[in-house]
Protein backbone atom coordinates (compact mmCIF):
# COMPACT_ATOMS: atom_id res chain seq x y z
CA UNK A 1 0.00 0.00 0.00
CA UNK A 2 2.79 1.89 0.96
CA UNK A 3 4.27 1.35 -2.65
CA UNK A 4 1.42 2.07 -4.73
CA UNK A 5 0.86 5.78 -2.82
CA UNK A 6 4.43 6.54 -3.24
CA UNK A 7 3.94 6.27 -6.32
CA UNK A 8 0.69 7.63 -6.94
CA UNK A 9 2.70 11.31 -5.13
CA UNK A 10 5.11 11.09 -7.52
CA UNK A 11 3.28 11.10 -10.41
CA UNK A 12 1.33 13.80 -9.50
CA UNK A 13 4.52 15.66 -8.96
CA UNK A 14 5.59 14.88 -12.10
CA UNK A 15 2.41 16.04 -14.32
CA UNK A 16 2.77 19.12 -12.10
CA UNK A 17 5.78 20.05 -13.41
CA UNK A 18 4.81 19.18 -17.07
CA UNK A 19 1.99 21.22 -16.97
CA UNK A 20 4.08 24.08 -14.95
CA UNK A 21 6.27 23.91 -18.03
CA UNK A 22 4.22 23.99 -20.80
CA UNK A 23 2.70 27.01 -19.04
CA UNK A 24 5.55 28.85 -19.14
CA UNK A 25 6.14 27.91 -22.83
CA UNK A 26 2.60 29.38 -23.62
CA UNK A 27 3.79 32.70 -21.43
CA UNK A 28 6.93 33.31 -22.97
CA UNK A 29 5.09 32.73 -26.70
CA UNK A 30 2.84 35.40 -25.75
CA UNK A 31 5.59 37.49 -24.08
CA UNK A 32 7.52 37.19 -27.44
CA UNK A 33 4.26 38.19 -29.34
CA UNK A 34 3.90 41.06 -27.36
CA UNK A 35 7.40 41.96 -27.63
CA UNK A 36 6.84 41.93 -31.54
CA UNK A 37 3.92 43.50 -31.48
CA UNK A 38 5.23 46.38 -29.94
CA UNK A 39 8.41 46.52 -31.57
CA UNK A 40 6.00 47.14 -35.00
CA UNK A 41 4.38 49.65 -33.22
CA UNK A 42 7.53 51.60 -32.81
CA UNK A 43 8.48 50.98 -35.97
CA UNK A 44 5.34 52.48 -37.87
CA UNK A 45 6.11 55.30 -35.10
CA UNK A 46 9.13 55.95 -36.24
CA UNK A 47 8.25 56.08 -39.90
CA UNK A 48 5.31 58.53 -39.24
CA UNK A 49 8.04 60.63 -37.30
CA UNK A 50 10.27 60.30 -40.36
CA UNK A 51 7.47 61.23 -43.04
CA UNK A 52 6.08 64.32 -40.91
CA UNK A 53 9.73 65.89 -40.69
CA UNK A 54 9.84 65.08 -44.18
CA UNK A 55 6.42 67.05 -44.71
CA UNK A 56 7.83 69.57 -42.33
CA UNK A 57 11.01 70.19 -44.26
CA UNK A 58 9.06 70.45 -47.55
CA UNK A 59 6.76 72.79 -46.02
CA UNK A 60 9.98 74.93 -44.51
CA UNK A 61 11.00 75.44 -48.47
CA UNK A 62 7.96 77.15 -49.83
CA UNK A 63 9.03 80.35 -51.34
CA UNK A 64 7.14 82.79 -53.94
CA UNK A 65 8.98 82.64 -57.58
CA UNK A 66 9.92 86.52 -58.88
CA UNK A 67 5.83 86.76 -59.61
CA UNK A 68 4.75 85.80 -56.41
CA UNK A 69 3.09 82.47 -57.44
CA UNK A 70 3.70 79.26 -54.83
CA UNK A 71 4.42 75.81 -55.69
CA UNK A 72 1.93 73.51 -55.00
CA UNK A 73 2.56 71.80 -51.74
CA UNK A 74 1.75 67.68 -51.08
CA UNK A 75 1.75 65.69 -48.10
CA UNK A 76 1.30 62.27 -49.75
CA UNK A 77 -2.51 62.52 -50.15
CA UNK A 78 -3.81 65.91 -50.61
CA UNK A 79 -2.54 68.90 -52.96
CA UNK A 80 -2.72 72.56 -51.27
CA UNK A 81 -2.47 75.46 -54.33
CA UNK A 82 -1.74 78.21 -52.41
CA UNK A 83 -2.21 80.62 -55.08
CA UNK A 84 -5.75 79.60 -55.13
CA UNK A 85 -6.76 78.87 -51.29
CA UNK A 86 -7.49 74.93 -52.78
CA UNK A 87 -6.81 71.48 -51.39
CA UNK A 88 -7.15 68.87 -53.66
CA UNK A 89 -7.28 64.77 -52.58
CA UNK A 90 -5.52 62.86 -55.27
CA UNK A 91 -6.91 58.96 -55.31
CA UNK A 92 -5.56 55.94 -57.59
CA UNK A 93 -5.41 56.51 -61.08
CA UNK A 94 -4.38 60.35 -60.26
CA UNK A 95 -8.16 61.28 -60.70
CA UNK A 96 -8.83 64.79 -58.52
CA UNK A 97 -11.95 64.91 -56.89
CA UNK A 98 -13.39 68.22 -56.27
CA UNK A 99 -11.16 70.26 -53.87
CA UNK A 100 -12.37 71.68 -50.81
CA UNK A 101 -11.91 75.94 -50.47
CA UNK A 102 -9.06 76.88 -47.89
CA UNK A 103 -9.98 80.28 -46.01
CA UNK A 104 -6.95 82.53 -46.44
CA UNK A 105 -6.65 82.51 -42.69
CA UNK A 106 -5.99 78.92 -42.52
CA UNK A 107 -3.58 79.34 -45.04
CA UNK A 108 -1.58 81.29 -43.81
CA UNK A 109 -1.75 78.90 -40.43
CA UNK A 110 -0.52 75.99 -42.38
CA UNK A 111 2.51 77.89 -44.15
CA UNK A 112 3.73 79.80 -41.18
CA UNK A 113 3.59 76.13 -38.98
CA UNK A 114 5.44 74.85 -42.16
CA UNK A 115 8.39 77.24 -41.55
CA UNK A 116 6.59 80.89 -42.26
CA UNK A 117 5.92 82.98 -44.93
CA UNK A 118 8.86 84.39 -47.56
CA UNK A 119 8.92 88.09 -46.89
CA UNK A 120 7.01 90.41 -49.54
CA UNK A 121 4.23 91.63 -50.62
CA UNK A 122 3.55 88.60 -52.58
CA UNK A 123 2.92 87.06 -49.06
CA UNK A 124 0.30 89.62 -47.46
CA UNK A 125 -1.68 89.63 -51.32
CA UNK A 126 -2.19 85.79 -50.89
CA UNK A 127 -3.85 86.60 -47.49
CA UNK A 128 -5.78 89.23 -48.79
CA UNK A 129 -7.04 87.36 -52.02
CA UNK A 130 -10.72 86.55 -52.57
CA UNK A 131 -11.26 82.64 -52.67
CA UNK A 132 -11.53 81.42 -56.05
CA UNK A 133 -13.96 79.12 -57.02
CA UNK A 134 -12.31 77.62 -59.88
CA UNK A 135 -12.15 73.65 -60.30
CA UNK A 136 -8.95 72.09 -61.58
CA UNK A 137 -8.30 70.32 -62.98
CA UNK A 138 -12.14 69.66 -64.45
CA UNK A 139 -11.50 73.89 -65.44
CA UNK A 140 -8.04 75.33 -65.81
CA UNK A 141 -7.27 78.89 -65.85
CA UNK A 142 -4.73 79.66 -68.35
CA UNK A 143 -3.27 82.26 -66.49
CA UNK A 144 -2.70 79.74 -63.68
CA UNK A 145 -0.48 77.78 -65.53
CA UNK A 146 1.08 80.57 -67.80
CA UNK A 147 4.76 80.63 -66.23
CA UNK A 148 5.24 84.43 -66.98
CA UNK A 149 4.86 86.23 -69.91
CA UNK A 150 3.41 83.69 -72.68
CA UNK A 151 6.52 81.76 -74.98
CA UNK A 152 6.06 80.40 -78.55
CA UNK A 153 9.11 77.76 -77.38
CA UNK A 154 6.82 76.77 -74.66
CA UNK A 155 2.77 76.68 -75.62
CA UNK A 156 0.68 75.74 -72.65
CA UNK A 157 -1.29 73.29 -73.77
CA UNK A 158 -3.44 71.84 -70.73
CA UNK A 159 -2.86 69.59 -67.61
CA UNK A 160 -2.35 66.00 -68.66
CA UNK A 161 -4.94 64.29 -66.10
CA UNK A 162 -3.26 60.92 -67.54
CA UNK A 163 -1.91 58.52 -69.87
CA UNK A 164 -5.03 57.35 -72.31
CA UNK A 165 -3.98 53.67 -73.76
CA UNK A 166 -5.41 53.27 -76.81
CA UNK A 167 -7.19 50.42 -77.87
CA UNK A 168 -5.75 46.89 -77.52
CA UNK A 169 -3.53 45.91 -80.40
CA UNK A 170 -2.61 49.47 -81.63
CA UNK A 171 0.13 51.67 -80.92
CA UNK A 172 1.44 54.69 -80.74
CA UNK A 173 1.83 55.85 -83.99
CA UNK A 174 4.35 58.98 -83.64
CA UNK A 175 7.12 56.97 -81.30
CA UNK A 176 5.56 53.30 -82.65
CA UNK A 177 5.40 51.78 -78.87
CA UNK A 178 2.25 51.61 -76.77
CA UNK A 179 1.86 54.25 -73.68
CA UNK A 180 3.67 54.49 -70.69
CA UNK A 181 2.14 53.46 -67.34
CA UNK A 182 -0.22 56.38 -65.67
CA UNK A 183 1.57 57.95 -63.67
CA UNK A 184 0.51 59.83 -59.82
CA UNK A 185 -0.16 63.42 -60.18
CA UNK A 186 -1.04 65.93 -62.58
CA UNK A 187 1.61 68.16 -64.73
CA UNK A 188 1.78 70.48 -67.19
CA UNK A 189 1.78 70.03 -71.15
CA UNK A 190 4.24 72.41 -72.60
CA UNK A 191 5.61 71.99 -76.16
CA UNK A 192 7.49 74.27 -78.93
CA UNK A 193 5.53 75.50 -81.73
CA UNK A 194 8.31 74.37 -84.26
CA UNK A 195 7.95 70.86 -82.86
CA UNK A 196 3.94 70.76 -83.00
CA UNK A 197 2.92 71.82 -86.17
CA UNK A 198 1.05 71.28 -88.09
CA UNK A 199 -1.76 70.69 -85.47
CA UNK A 200 -5.45 69.92 -86.06
CA UNK A 201 -7.80 70.02 -83.57
CA UNK A 202 -11.38 68.11 -83.57
CA UNK A 203 -14.42 68.44 -81.21
CA UNK A 204 -18.13 68.82 -81.54
CA UNK A 205 -19.95 72.13 -80.54
CA UNK A 206 -19.60 73.10 -77.02
CA UNK A 207 -16.58 70.70 -76.12
CA UNK A 208 -14.08 73.41 -76.24
CA UNK A 209 -12.15 73.40 -79.85
CA UNK A 210 -12.95 76.96 -80.36
CA UNK A 211 -11.34 77.88 -76.57
CA UNK A 212 -8.80 76.00 -77.57
CA UNK A 213 -7.33 77.57 -80.45
CA UNK A 214 -8.55 80.38 -78.48
CA UNK A 215 -5.54 79.99 -75.93
CA UNK A 216 -3.24 79.23 -78.50
CA UNK A 217 -4.15 82.47 -80.59
CA UNK A 218 -3.60 83.89 -76.89
CA UNK A 219 -0.29 82.60 -76.24
CA UNK A 220 0.83 83.77 -79.84
CA UNK A 221 -0.56 86.86 -79.67
CA UNK A 222 1.37 87.92 -76.62
CA UNK A 223 4.51 85.73 -77.00
CA UNK A 224 7.83 87.04 -76.13
CA UNK A 225 9.43 85.94 -79.05
CA UNK A 226 8.09 87.48 -82.30
CA UNK A 227 5.43 85.96 -84.32
CA UNK A 228 3.17 86.97 -87.14
CA UNK A 229 -0.33 85.59 -86.87
CA UNK A 230 -3.18 85.19 -90.03
CA UNK A 231 -6.51 83.83 -88.94
CA UNK A 232 -9.35 82.68 -90.85
CA UNK A 233 -12.81 82.17 -89.13
CA UNK A 234 -16.05 81.41 -91.29
CA UNK A 235 -18.27 82.46 -88.05
CA UNK A 236 -16.54 85.45 -87.41
CA UNK A 237 -16.57 84.66 -83.45
CA UNK A 238 -13.32 82.63 -82.33
CA UNK A 239 -11.05 85.55 -83.23
CA UNK A 240 -12.88 88.13 -83.18
CA UNK A 241 -11.18 89.18 -79.72
CA UNK A 242 -7.77 89.41 -81.67
CA UNK A 243 -8.67 91.88 -84.03
CA UNK A 244 -6.60 94.75 -82.68
CA UNK A 245 -3.89 92.91 -82.75
CA UNK A 246 -0.77 94.85 -84.44
CA UNK A 247 0.67 90.92 -85.20
CA UNK A 248 -1.80 90.17 -87.35
CA UNK A 249 -0.86 90.58 -91.20
CA UNK A 250 -4.41 91.08 -92.43
CA UNK A 251 -7.92 91.55 -90.70
CA UNK A 252 -9.76 87.90 -89.79
CA UNK A 253 -10.57 86.36 -93.08
CA UNK A 254 -14.27 85.45 -92.70
CA UNK A 255 -15.24 84.23 -95.80
CA UNK A 256 -14.05 80.91 -98.42
CA UNK A 257 -12.58 84.25 -100.95
CA UNK A 258 -10.62 85.97 -98.14
CA UNK A 259 -9.70 82.67 -97.47
CA UNK A 260 -8.06 81.74 -100.04
CA UNK A 261 -6.51 84.98 -100.50
CA UNK A 262 -4.71 84.34 -97.34
CA UNK A 263 -3.39 80.91 -98.14
CA UNK A 264 -1.95 82.51 -101.35
CA UNK A 265 -0.63 85.36 -99.68
CA UNK A 266 1.60 82.89 -97.05
CA UNK A 267 2.27 80.78 -99.98
CA UNK A 268 4.16 84.13 -101.32
CA UNK A 269 5.85 84.68 -98.57
CA UNK A 270 6.83 80.81 -98.59
CA UNK A 271 8.20 81.36 -101.89
CA UNK A 272 10.42 84.34 -100.81
CA UNK A 273 11.62 82.75 -97.73
CA UNK A 274 12.80 79.59 -99.85
CA UNK A 275 14.62 82.28 -102.31
CA UNK A 276 16.01 83.37 -98.84
CA UNK A 277 17.13 79.44 -96.97
CA UNK A 278 18.62 79.16 -100.95
CA UNK A 279 20.73 82.45 -100.57
CA UNK A 280 21.92 81.97 -97.06
CA UNK A 281 25.16 80.24 -98.12
CA UNK A 282 24.71 77.16 -95.94
CA UNK A 283 23.82 74.22 -97.52
CA UNK A 284 20.81 71.80 -96.00
CA UNK A 285 18.76 74.69 -93.58
CA UNK A 286 16.00 72.72 -93.08
CA UNK A 287 13.93 74.99 -90.72
CA UNK A 288 13.00 77.93 -89.47
CA UNK A 289 15.57 78.35 -86.18
CA UNK A 290 18.39 76.75 -88.20
CA UNK A 291 18.28 79.51 -90.62
CA UNK A 292 18.00 82.29 -88.14
CA UNK A 293 21.39 81.36 -86.20
CA UNK A 294 23.11 82.28 -89.43
CA UNK A 295 20.72 84.44 -91.35
CA UNK A 296 21.82 88.30 -90.75
CA UNK A 297 17.62 89.57 -90.38
CA UNK A 298 15.84 86.76 -88.69
CA UNK A 299 12.17 85.43 -89.60
CA UNK A 300 9.71 85.73 -87.46
CA UNK A 301 7.30 82.76 -87.73
CA UNK A 302 3.81 82.89 -89.26
CA UNK A 303 1.28 80.64 -87.61
CA UNK A 304 -2.58 80.26 -89.48
CA UNK A 305 -4.86 79.83 -87.12
CA UNK A 306 -8.37 78.15 -88.71
CA UNK A 307 -11.46 77.53 -87.13
CA UNK A 308 -14.96 76.11 -88.92
CA UNK A 309 -12.37 73.80 -91.62
CA UNK A 310 -14.52 71.07 -92.24
CA UNK A 311 -16.75 73.79 -93.85
CA UNK A 312 -14.10 76.05 -95.08
CA UNK A 313 -12.09 73.20 -97.03
CA UNK A 314 -15.40 72.13 -98.89
CA UNK A 315 -13.83 74.91 -101.35
CA UNK A 316 -11.63 72.93 -103.70
CA UNK A 317 -9.35 75.82 -104.54
CA UNK A 318 -9.31 76.60 -101.03
CA UNK A 319 -8.07 72.87 -100.35
CA UNK A 320 -5.78 73.17 -102.62
CA UNK A 321 -4.17 76.20 -101.29
CA UNK A 322 -3.85 75.16 -98.29
CA UNK A 323 -2.63 72.09 -98.86
CA UNK A 324 0.50 73.78 -101.08
CA UNK A 325 0.82 75.88 -97.51
CA UNK A 326 0.89 72.63 -95.34
CA UNK A 327 2.95 70.04 -97.94
CA UNK A 328 5.71 72.86 -98.17
CA UNK A 329 5.59 75.52 -95.21
CA UNK A 330 6.62 73.97 -92.46
CA UNK A 331 10.50 74.07 -92.78
CA UNK A 332 10.12 77.69 -93.61
CA UNK A 333 8.26 78.63 -90.57
CA UNK A 334 4.72 79.05 -91.87
CA UNK A 335 2.79 76.30 -89.75
CA UNK A 336 -0.74 76.30 -89.69
CA UNK A 337 -3.61 74.94 -87.16
CA UNK A 338 -6.65 73.62 -88.06
CA UNK A 339 -9.77 73.37 -86.32
CA UNK A 340 -13.32 71.75 -86.93
CA UNK A 341 -16.31 70.19 -85.87
CA UNK A 342 -17.10 66.89 -87.89
CA UNK A 343 -14.16 65.60 -89.43
CA UNK A 344 -14.53 62.71 -91.23
CA UNK A 345 -12.36 60.62 -93.55
CA UNK A 346 -13.84 62.22 -96.74
CA UNK A 347 -13.59 65.56 -95.40
CA UNK A 348 -9.57 65.89 -95.14
CA UNK A 349 -7.16 65.77 -97.95
CA UNK A 350 -5.28 62.52 -97.42
CA UNK A 351 -1.75 64.69 -98.28
CA UNK A 352 -3.06 67.11 -95.54
CA UNK A 353 -3.70 64.70 -92.94
CA UNK A 354 -0.58 62.95 -93.35
CA UNK A 355 1.08 65.94 -92.36
CA UNK A 356 -0.82 67.04 -89.17
CA UNK A 357 1.74 66.07 -86.41
CA UNK A 358 -0.12 67.04 -83.64
CA UNK A 359 -3.88 66.08 -83.25
CA UNK A 360 -6.11 67.25 -80.78
CA UNK A 361 -9.76 65.44 -80.24
CA UNK A 362 -12.21 66.64 -78.10
CA UNK A 363 -15.51 64.99 -77.08
CA UNK A 364 -16.81 62.76 -80.71
CA UNK A 365 -20.07 61.76 -81.83
CA UNK A 366 -19.00 58.20 -82.58
CA UNK A 367 -15.62 56.34 -82.47
CA UNK A 368 -15.65 56.67 -86.55
CA UNK A 369 -15.08 60.32 -85.70
CA UNK A 370 -12.56 59.82 -83.02
CA UNK A 371 -10.60 57.69 -86.05
CA UNK A 372 -10.09 60.24 -88.17
CA UNK A 373 -7.50 62.04 -86.42
CA UNK A 374 -6.58 59.89 -83.43
CA UNK A 375 -6.66 56.48 -85.35
CA UNK A 376 -8.00 55.29 -82.31
CA UNK A 377 -11.40 55.63 -80.69
CA UNK A 378 -12.20 57.28 -76.94
CA UNK A 379 -12.80 60.65 -77.96
CA UNK A 380 -16.47 59.63 -78.15
CA UNK A 381 -16.57 58.61 -74.71
CA UNK A 382 -15.32 62.12 -73.00
CA UNK A 383 -17.60 63.34 -71.08
CA UNK A 384 -15.87 66.41 -69.10
CA UNK A 385 -16.11 69.84 -70.98
CA UNK A 386 -12.74 70.82 -72.21
CA UNK A 387 -10.93 67.36 -71.55
CA UNK A 388 -9.16 66.06 -74.86
CA UNK A 389 -7.42 63.12 -76.20
CA UNK A 390 -3.72 64.01 -77.92
CA UNK A 391 -1.10 62.56 -79.76
CA UNK A 392 1.75 65.18 -79.43
CA UNK A 393 4.96 64.51 -81.73
CA UNK A 394 7.50 62.21 -79.39
CA UNK A 395 5.39 61.59 -76.69
CA UNK A 396 2.50 59.04 -75.92
CA UNK A 397 -1.44 59.06 -76.44
CA UNK A 398 -2.31 61.88 -73.81
CA UNK A 399 -5.69 62.85 -72.06
CA UNK A 400 -5.72 66.47 -70.85
CA UNK A 401 -7.65 68.93 -70.02
CA UNK A 402 -7.20 72.02 -71.95
CA UNK A 403 -6.99 75.43 -70.15
CA UNK A 404 -9.48 78.75 -70.82
CA UNK A 405 -9.29 81.88 -71.05
CA UNK A 406 -12.16 85.13 -70.56
CA UNK A 407 -12.52 86.96 -73.66
CA UNK A 408 -12.36 89.40 -71.91
CA UNK A 409 -8.87 88.80 -70.38
CA UNK A 410 -8.22 88.66 -73.91
CA UNK A 411 -9.70 92.31 -75.28
CA UNK A 412 -7.69 93.55 -71.78
CA UNK A 413 -4.26 92.06 -73.29
CA UNK A 414 -4.40 92.04 -77.01
CA UNK A 415 -4.47 95.91 -78.02
CA UNK A 416 -2.63 97.56 -80.78
CA UNK A 417 -2.98 99.01 -84.22
CA UNK A 418 -4.60 96.19 -85.41
CA UNK A 419 -3.86 94.08 -89.11
CA UNK A 420 -0.71 95.44 -90.54
CA UNK A 421 -2.46 95.51 -94.34
CA UNK A 422 -6.15 95.61 -95.61
CA UNK A 423 -7.53 92.46 -96.45
CA UNK A 424 -5.94 90.66 -99.35
CA UNK A 425 -8.01 89.80 -102.31
CA UNK A 426 -7.76 85.99 -104.10
CA UNK A 427 -6.10 86.32 -107.53
CA UNK A 428 -5.46 83.34 -110.22
CA UNK A 429 -3.16 80.18 -109.66
CA UNK A 430 0.30 81.31 -110.97
CA UNK A 431 0.01 84.88 -108.88
CA UNK A 432 -0.48 86.24 -105.51
CA UNK A 433 -2.19 88.94 -103.70
CA UNK A 434 -0.23 92.48 -104.03
CA UNK A 435 -1.35 94.04 -101.29
CA UNK A 436 0.27 91.70 -98.77
CA UNK A 437 1.28 92.58 -95.32
CA UNK A 438 4.89 89.93 -96.01
CA UNK A 439 6.79 92.66 -97.11
CA UNK A 440 8.93 91.94 -101.03
CA UNK A 441 12.21 90.62 -100.33
CA UNK A 442 14.69 93.32 -99.48
CA UNK A 443 17.67 93.12 -102.00
CA UNK A 444 21.06 93.36 -101.14
CA UNK A 445 23.44 96.04 -103.75
CA UNK A 446 24.65 92.76 -105.70
CA UNK A 447 21.03 91.59 -106.13
CA UNK A 448 19.79 95.05 -106.96
CA UNK A 449 22.94 95.48 -109.47
CA UNK A 450 22.50 92.21 -110.87
CA UNK A 451 18.32 92.99 -111.57
CA UNK A 452 19.19 95.68 -113.51
CA UNK A 453 22.19 94.10 -115.38
CA UNK A 454 19.48 91.19 -116.24
CA UNK A 455 16.78 94.08 -116.89
CA UNK A 456 19.63 95.69 -119.39
CA UNK A 457 20.17 92.07 -121.21
CA UNK A 458 16.37 91.50 -122.09
CA UNK A 459 15.69 88.83 -119.59
CA UNK A 460 12.21 88.53 -118.48
CA UNK A 461 10.83 89.85 -114.78
CA UNK A 462 10.11 86.02 -114.11
CA UNK A 463 13.41 84.88 -115.63
CA UNK A 464 15.13 87.64 -113.40
CA UNK A 465 13.39 86.36 -110.19
CA UNK A 466 14.72 82.83 -111.26
CA UNK A 467 18.06 84.09 -111.36
CA UNK A 468 18.45 86.14 -108.61
CA UNK A 469 15.67 84.38 -105.96
CA UNK A 470 15.40 80.99 -107.39
CA UNK A 471 11.99 81.12 -107.80
CA UNK A 472 9.53 82.61 -110.19
CA UNK A 473 5.93 84.71 -109.29
CA UNK A 474 5.11 85.86 -105.55
CA UNK A 475 6.84 88.15 -103.91
CA UNK A 476 10.40 87.46 -106.36
CA UNK A 477 8.18 89.02 -108.95
CA UNK A 478 7.20 91.97 -106.57
CA UNK A 479 10.53 92.31 -105.84
CA UNK A 480 12.17 92.93 -109.39
CA UNK A 481 9.24 95.19 -110.14
CA UNK A 482 10.06 97.39 -106.86
CA UNK A 483 14.06 97.74 -108.23
CA UNK A 484 12.86 98.59 -111.79
CA UNK A 485 10.61 100.95 -110.41
CA UNK A 486 13.19 102.30 -108.25
CA UNK A 487 16.12 102.43 -111.03
CA UNK A 488 13.23 104.69 -113.07
CA UNK A 489 12.29 101.71 -115.48
CA UNK A 490 8.75 101.02 -116.68
CA UNK A 491 7.56 96.94 -117.28
CA UNK A 492 4.64 95.40 -118.22
CA UNK A 493 2.40 93.00 -116.47
CA UNK A 494 2.46 90.95 -119.76
CA UNK A 495 6.59 90.52 -120.19
CA UNK A 496 6.58 86.60 -120.10
CA UNK A 497 9.66 86.34 -122.87
CA UNK A 498 13.03 87.86 -123.93
CA UNK A 499 12.99 91.79 -123.54
CA UNK A 500 15.17 94.68 -124.25
CA UNK A 501 16.27 97.72 -123.10
CA UNK A 502 15.46 101.00 -125.25
CA UNK A 503 17.64 103.99 -123.61
CA UNK A 504 15.66 107.12 -123.26
CA UNK A 505 14.66 109.47 -120.97
CA UNK A 506 14.15 106.64 -118.55
CA UNK A 507 15.45 103.28 -120.06
CA UNK A 508 11.86 101.09 -120.69
CA UNK A 509 11.72 97.63 -121.41
CA UNK A 510 9.68 96.35 -124.31
CA UNK A 511 8.45 92.63 -124.78
CA UNK A 512 10.91 91.45 -128.08
CA UNK A 513 8.03 89.89 -129.90
CA UNK A 514 5.92 93.05 -129.37
CA UNK A 515 8.78 95.75 -130.82
CA UNK A 516 9.52 93.17 -133.78
CA UNK A 517 5.72 93.75 -134.17
CA UNK A 518 5.19 97.45 -134.03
Amino acid sequence: MVCLGTLALTGLVVAGAVSARAGFAVWLALEQTRLTLAGQRLSVEEQRLSLDRARLQLTQEVHADPNGVFPLLWDGARVLDPNRGVVFTITEGAQVLTPGLVQPEQLARILRAGGGWPGGKAAQDLIDRPQVTTVWPAQVDLAGLLQGPPSVRSLVLGVAVNHAAPPQGTTCGKCGHGPEPASPGVSVVRADMEDLVHIAVGGSSGWGKSMFLCVLAYQLALSTEPVDLALVDLEGVTFAPFSRSDRLLWPVADDEGQALAVFQGLTGEMERRKGLFATCGTPGVDKLSLYNTIAAEPLPPVVCLIDEATALLEDKAVESALRTLVLRARKYGLWVVIGGQNWRATSIDAGIRDMLSTRVQFKAKSASQSHVLLDASGAEDITEKGRALAWLPGRDLLELQAPYIDRRAILAAVTGAGPRAAAPTPTGAEGYPQDTACSPAQPGDGQAARILELAAQGASIRAIGKDVFGYVGGHAYDTVKAVLEQAGITYRDTLDGPAEAVPGDRGVIIPLRQRQSS
